[in-house]
């Protein structure tokens, strides 16, 4: 559920509350905590717990595989600059 969802829920359990102790004034807001602490443990109880973890996965215990490096490439050729003209 929600916050908003809960809410009006809790309104209600700490208005029963608030009658079932006879209406006492200023109280409200120990008896809205109260109500909201009971609901929280029934929301927790009803909501199925988190399943039981399974047998753990062992990890793979090959040998690292030598991988051979690939020979440096040439750099490329640089362009040359063309021949000034000869002079006159």
């Amino acid at each position: 559920m929600t916050e908003p969802d809960v809410m009006p829920l809790i309104r209600e359990r700490a208005y029963r509350l608030w009658e079932a102790k006879g209406c006492p004034a200023g109280q409200d807001l120990d008896l809205w905590l109260e109500a909201e602490a009971a609901l929280t443990r029934e929301l927790q109880a009803a909501t199925p717990a988190e399943p039981a973890a399974g047998p753990k996965r062992r990890k793979a215990t090959a040998e690292p595989v030598a991988v051979e490096a690939a020979p440096a490439a040439k750099p490329a050729p640089r362009a040359r600059r063309p021949k000034a003209a000869a002079k006159a």
